[in-house]
């Protein structure tokens, strides 16, 4: 990932992008979705939360991802799913990612239209 436009914070104290903290989200998104792949997928939404500081480069955080709710209409189904960055020592929440994930049915083989 290339950062066209630099910010101090981000050179000199090692803060991390909100980017990154979505990054970091989806690393997990694979376990929570194990299926996922196979259907095409679009973003219904996006929301970063910094709660007590940045994300710094170099530092050690706990993750905890959860999916929040699914739901079906009949040519999709969302996903709501929440990331939590936390503190290494403390465990207290960093960041949060939430998102929505839309994937179409008709474009997976576990959909049988039934």
């Amino acid at each position: 990932m290339t950062i066209t436009e630099t910010i101090p914070a981000y050179a000199e104290r090692g803060v991390l992008p909100p980017s990154h903290a979505v990054r970091l989200t989806h690393v997990a998104r694979a376990a929570v979705l194990k299926n996922a792949a196979k259907a095409v997928g679009l973003f219904g939404a996006l929301e970063v939360q910094h709660l007590s500081g940045p994300l710094l480069a170099g530092v050690d955080y706990i993750g905890r991802t959860r999916v929040l709710k699914l739901t079906g209409e009949p040519a999709d189904g969302e996903l709501l799913v929440r990331g939590d960055r936390g503190g290494p020592a403390s465990g207290a929440d960093v960041a949060s990612v939430l998102y929505c994930l839309r994937f179409m049915k008709g474009s997976s083989p576990l959909w049988t239209g039934a």
